[in-house]
């Protein structure tokens, strides 16, 4: 990438806006196998070209390089698979358009990528970065490895190339696109940069535009539209429609002080694209709930007045089972009651049904914990300290006390 005034001109992997892949920074090897294999012919480049044109790109933001790879927004390879489910053109350009198209998502569940390139911090980075993936409970897990495994369902091949850029690709036919290469020198910003970096690839890979696509000055302090058209690009639903600086993994251009973490819109396109609900995974389970203060929640019998505090250990009336009803959840304590959430914030209870107050909303957050909000205008459930006597009530925002731990049983 190119450095601007105060950030760096990077690939990037939207995650708060919309569908379709753009690989980002300018450059892939030569000597890589996965790049020359996507050399395409003189006709397939102008089909490509014809089809980005047609899902609506402007012809500015399309480019042919040399060894006829034709890259979109500056930044993303396109291959002919990819660009016609872009515009909705079937494998045969004479049928003429669907009347309707793919979104470039994935649809494996395990893929493996091959960092056998990635040495010392730069290897340390691509462990965080997909970690940070895994830590969502998402549809699909990421492993790393040395090679081809066979028990890949879609494999990435993960390159080192000079600079402080990346580039990555657009999925095609439910698979991931196979290459994420990522600068060497972008480590000299510190270790979150080149999360963000690699995060921005993978998220490519999977099916993630620029957060701020229609205008990259926001993120890059240069350039302008991609272009989007009918179909280029989809916004994902509960995201912010409008793009800020630092706001997204996915927007064009990294700041060198990012922290290499998801931000709240990332999560929630992540989730809507590809949760790993709560309920996918939890719903009819025995569950515990762990505490910021390493202690469970705990629901009390009658001589308690069915209240919850916390404990140090897990027992009967430490766990809870999860009922779901769409997004919501409702937990069963082992006295066969409901947790309750009543009103003014008062410490949680059980009821005998299960009522608006006895649902709550899961909310995943950046460390793989939950928060759950309440039917009480947009307060969250909250685990006191001793201090407190170890309650368990609710509060209007969400800190460390308001974050929990889903520890199966």
């Amino acid at each position: 990438m190119m450095n601007t005034t105060d950030v760096l001109r990077r690939t990037g992997m939207l995650l708060g806006l919309g569908l379709a892949a753009i690989g980002c920074a300018e450059g892939v090897s030569d000597s890589d196998e996965s790049a020359a294999e996507l050399s395409l012919e003189v006709d397939e480049v102008d089909e490509v070209v014809a089809n980005m044109l047609a899902a609506g790109y402007p012809e500015s933001e399309i480019e042919i390089t040399e060894d006829d790879q034709v890259i979109v927004g500056g930044d993303a390879v396109v291959t002919l698979e990819a660009s016609r489910e872009i515009a909705g053109v079937g494998a045969d350009p004479s049928m003429g358009f669907r009347q309707y198209r793919t979104n470039n998502v994935v649809n494996v569940g395990l893929i493996c990528i091959n960092g056998a390139a990635f040495n010392g911090a730069m290897s340390d980075g691509l462990d965080i970065a997909i970690s940070r993936f895994n830590q969502q409970g998402l549809d699909f897990d990421i492993i790393r490895t040395g090679g081809w495994n066979p028990a890949c369902d879609a494999m990435i091949q993960a390159n080192v190339i000079d600079g402080t850029g990346g580039s990555a690709g657009f999925p095609s036919g439910g698979l991931p696109y196979g290459t994420i290469n990522v600068g060497d020198d972008t480590i000299n910003f510190g270790m979150g940069a080149l999360v963000h970096l690699i995060l921005h690839e993978i998220g490519h890979c999977i099916g993630f535009r620029h957060t701020d696509y229609y205008n990259r000055s926001i993120s890059c302090n240069t350039g302008g539209n991609e272009g989007s058209g009918a179909v280029g690009a989809n916004h994902i639903h509960n995201t912010p429609t409008t793009a800020v600086m630092h706001g997204s993994i996915m927007n064009s251009c990294y700041p060198p002080s990012s922290p290499g973490e998801w931000t709240s819109s990332d999560i929630t396109a992540l989730q809507e694209l590809y949760g790993g609900s709560f309920c996918d995974q939890y719903d009819g389970q025995t569950i515990a709930l762990r505490t910021a203060h390493n202690r469970y929640v705990r629901a009390g019998d009658s001589g308690e007045a069915w209240g919850l505090n916390q404990q140090n250990f897990v027992g009967p009336w430490e766990r809870f089972t999860v009922v779901c009803d769409s997004a919501q959840v409702s937990l069963l304590t082992a006295h066969n009651r409901w947790v309750r959430a009543g009103d003014s914030h008062v410490q949680l209870d059980q009821q005998s049904f299960s009522g608006p107050w006895e649902q709550l909303t899961p909310i995943p957050q950046k460390d793989g914990s939950w928060a759950f909000s309440t039917d009480h205008n947009y307060s969250f459930l909250r685990a006191g300290n001793d201090g407190e006597g170890w309650r368990v009530n609710q509060q209007t925002f969400v800190g460390a006390w308001e974050k929990f731990t889903v520890v199966p049983q």
